[in-house]
């Protein structure tokens, strides 16, 4: 698990070695469901990274007020760039989920988050979120998935050893989060799969 600003060190290379490696892949899969956000309410984006998505969401629904949580300060302070300086809609939080405000959120955010966690740390932290998802809200999840194929696990493998060595990763493999998922009582409700599914967004809605 990367803590206390474990991706600094990457921070300024994050977004370009992601291109060189997957492309726009990583992208198309983040924005695959933000249609579905609600236009008012309270939105919480964590470990959103240097903030693309962040710019996104914001220009995509101006009226919803979004909670922007990440570990690293040089991340954050990319994503502050991001955003204009007088924009009162985003409360930028320098911390992790321990961080997270105690409000009920219309949405959770979550793109390549989970999957720095090892498997006793991902319980934890998902229980942690589902608590802060109100009734009737929604939790967009973007991430890696094993699909077995075997360039798709030398990639894997070579991921984690890289982040291991220079962000203090956690995690040493790659979890299969549905059961999380179904255990948290969440009901997947529409999903989408890019580089041969490699990559997955999924929309998650609790079971009420």
């Amino acid at each position: 698990m990367a803590r206390k600003g474990g991706f600094d060190a990457v921070a300024p290379l994050y977004d370009t070695l992601s291109y060189v490696v997957f492309g726009n892949a990583l992208k198309r899969a983040q924005l695959a469901f933000l249609e579905h956000l609600p236009t008012t309410g309270r939105a919480l984006v964590i470990g959103g990274g240097t903030g693309w998505i962040l710019k996104e969401v914001v220009k995509r629904r101006p009226g919803l007020q979004v909670d922007y949580v990440e570990a690293s300060e040089k991340m954050l302070a990319l994503s502050r760039r991001k955003v204009a300086s007088d924009n009162h809609q985003v409360n930028f939080i320098h911390g992790t989920e321990k961080s997270v405000p105690s409000s009920d959120y219309d949405c959770i955010i979550t793109n390549f988050f989970l999957d720095v966690f090892s498997e006793n740390s991902l319980k934890r932290v998902m229980s942690l979120l589902r608590e802060k998802l109100g009734s009737g809200g929604m939790w967009i999840c973007t991430d890696f998935r094993s699909a077995g194929k075997r360039n798709h696990q030398f990639l894997i493998w070579l991921m984690h050893r890289f982040f291991g060595l220079f962000a203090s990763l956690e995690a040493n493999r790659l979890l299969d989060f549905r059961p999380f998922f179904d255990k948290e009582g969440m009901i997947l409700k529409e999903e989408s799969e890019f580089r041969n599914g490699l990559i997955f967004s999924a929309l998650y809605r609790p079971n009420e």
